[in-house]
């Protein structure tokens, strides 16, 4: 079991996420943390709570997204406010449910990759998966993501016409 201040500062850093305040929290020099880094035990508890400030962080990103913001309303510089059911403006300002799409974008990347990553990684196969066998002389190496999807798009194509009887080229 770390000593108190350990605990303090490992419970402070798993709420917030930010050295500098779990180190005020604790009420102990940013410094020490670093120092107790040399220590195993203590490295492993860092990172149990690192992990547990990023589940704080994704929770709040995904409700963000998806449960939305109350935002208040401002029209011509000034707060609106609600008004009550006889017409008169009440304390409470009138706000509208924000939604965070960027925030939904990357919880979706997060949890699905395969589905909503940016860019294609993979692999261009031969017939029935075997390796792609070039003709001697051609390096497929340096090719870009989008050359190499041109030549699988390519590739395709006259597979297709193969199937249909025509003849591939030095064929006759």
């Amino acid at each position: 079991m770390p000593p108190l201040k350990q605990r303090a500062f490992l419970a402070a850093y798993a709420q917030t996420g930010n050295i500098t305040r779990a180190a005020a929290l604790a009420k102990v020099a940013r410094s020490r943390h670093y120092e107790w880094m040399d220590d195993p035990d203590y490295a492993a508890a860092f990172a149990a709570a690192g992990e547990e400030a990023s589940d704080h962080l994704e929770a709040e990103a995904r409700r963000r997204a998806v449960e939305g913001i109350e935002e208040p309303v401002v029209y011509q510089g000034e707060l609106a406010m609600k008004i009550d059911s006889i017409g008169r403006r009440t304390a409470h300002p009138l706000t509208i449910r924000r939604y965070s799409d960027v925030l939904l974008i990357f919880l979706l990347k997060g949890m699905r990759p395969d589905k909503f990553r940016d860019n294609w990684r993979g692999e261009i196969t031969g017939p029935g998966g075997a390796p792609l066998v070039a003709r001697a002389g051609l390096d497929l190496s340096n090719l870009t993501d989008d050359e190499l999807t041109t030549l699988r798009e390519l590739a395709k194509k006259a597979t297709a016409q193969r199937g249909r009887g025509a003849a591939a080229p030095g064929e006759a």
